[in-house]
């Protein structure tokens, strides 16, 4: 996917930005959704990404889109423009790249955004350096037992019709790792801490009330909804 879209900004763009490229020129490519951090749920194959743009090649998101759109075969295009500086495209069932053709169905996102001159530290770079820092500190072990644990809570959620995009009335995958992170690396803490939040006198509270009281930190910035 990256090499696809790598591919098609060389003819697009006027500058791309390698990895630990620090200038505020450049298309600049970001990893933002759980398959890039292996937090992603068995069998779930969706990646999601956004693609930062320079102001003037920002009029030509869509054409970019389109492009990229025209070297995959997939079921359903969703395709569309969210606001004035941001676009999104949204390929559901894809199946090929090029040549390359996938064992099963994915869904691929990508934002298109305008890059302001402000440089954000991003919530997905937040989630890996933690993850990090547990692997470096504590060993591979733990952090391989913190995204078992982030994993299933997933898996839980999503049986409960409870694990949503933030558009849709949920906190998402970044939400998600950021509440068993912020309890430890551990699902049975975090889905107790909740629970005893949401009761008072054995009695569940109004959410309104629920809202004020339990707070789920986050140590970046969501690029995803910045832009």
């Amino acid at each position: 996917i990256k090499k696809l879209i790598a591919g098609v900004l060389a003819e697009r763009v006027s500058q791309q930005k390698e990895k630990f490229d620090t200038g505020l020129l450049g298309a600049e490519l970001l990893d933002i959704g759980s398959t890039g951090r292996d937090t992603n749920m068995p069998g779930d194959a969706d990646f999601d990404f956004t693609l930062k743009l320079d102001k003037k090649d920002f009029a030509h998101a869509a054409d970019i889109a389109r492009e990229i759109l025209s070297r995959m075969k997939f079921e359903e295009n969703d395709s569309h423009s969210e606001a004035a500086d941001y676009y999104q495209l949204r390929a559901k069932g894809v199946t090929s790249i090029g040549d390359i053709t996938f064992e099963q169905p994915m869904d691929i996102d990508i934002g298109f955004a305008k890059k302001s001159d402000l440089g954000v530290f991003g919530s997905h770079d937040a989630i890996s350096e933690k993850l990090d820092w547990i692997a470096k500190n504590q060993g591979e072990n733990i952090k391989d037992e913190v995204i078992a644990n982030i994993v299933l809570a997933k898996q839980i959620l999503k049986e409960g019709h409870a694990y949503k995009r933030v558009e849709h009335g949920g906190f998402g995958g970044i939400g998600v790792e950021n509440w068993i992170l912020g309890h430890e690396g551990n699902a049975v803490s975090a889905f107790r801490s909740f629970y005893e939040h949401a009761h008072e006198n054995g009695q569940r509270i109004p959410f309104e009330e629920f809202k004020k009281r339990y707070k789920i930190l986050n140590a970046g910035m969501n690029v995803k909804h910045l832009f």
